[in-house]
């Protein structure tokens, strides 16, 4: 569960949409993405921005919707893609004013508060604007308490039941009791059992 509070994780995918677009700014559009490599630039931009709108689309309809391909997105020309990406974020943003981040919402884990999408599209945004760093060439930058949640939220989803119907090749972590350890610089850190 996060430790972020709502206003926190709302400037917390401001900083990430702010970042990513720095990041895929002038970048070419076609370039392969080295950690996607079966999207290019464009692609990655267009998941980003898709994938904000589609989370507000849903709280404000209150219902699942389908998965979007972030191939058929559309950003625009690269010279737009900043202004695309943040109106996506407000507009997701918004969406969870206007619904409440307590409210309980569809989610693909079974219903949880509406402000699930905000930490699960402000995490996918900080992951994706490393991707988009190592693109372009791009400095990339998170604050540590955003580091923290994207990696706690990554073991959550990994470690949810049903979690490999999602993703068939999660499968393949299942181990024996075998325990890891992730220890930042600072903090707490995380323990994981296989």
């Amino acid at each position: 569960m996060t430790t972020l509070d709502t206003a926190r994780m709302v400037e917390g995918l401001r900083e990430q949409t702010a970042g990513f677009a720095r990041a895929a700014a002038g970048g070419d559009p076609e370039a392969v993405v080295p950690t996607c490599p079966e999207w290019p630039l464009r692609t990655l931009v267009g998941h980003i921005g898709q994938a904000h709108r589609w989370a507000a689309e849903m709280l404000r309809k209150g219902e699942p919707l389908a998965v979007p391909d972030p191939g058929k997105a559309a950003p625009g020309a690269p010279a737009e893609w900043g202004r695309w990406l943040r109106d996506g974020a407000e507009e997701l943003i918004g969406a969870i004013g206007q619904v409440g981040a307590d409210t309980e919402v569809w989610t693909f884990l079974g219903p949880r508060p509406a402000a699930f999408w905000l930490r699960r599209m402000m995490c996918d945004t900080a992951v994706h604007h490393y991707d988009a760093a190592a693109t372009t060439g791009a400095a990339f930058g998170i604050a540590g308490d955003l580091a923290a949640d994207v990696i706690t939220e990554g073991m959550e989803l990994l470690a949810s039941p049903g979690s490999e119907s999602l993703k068939p090749s999660l499968v393949g972590l299942r181990g024996r009791g075998e325990r890891l350890g992730v220890r930042p610089d600072t903090g707490d850190g995380w323990v994981v059992v296989r």
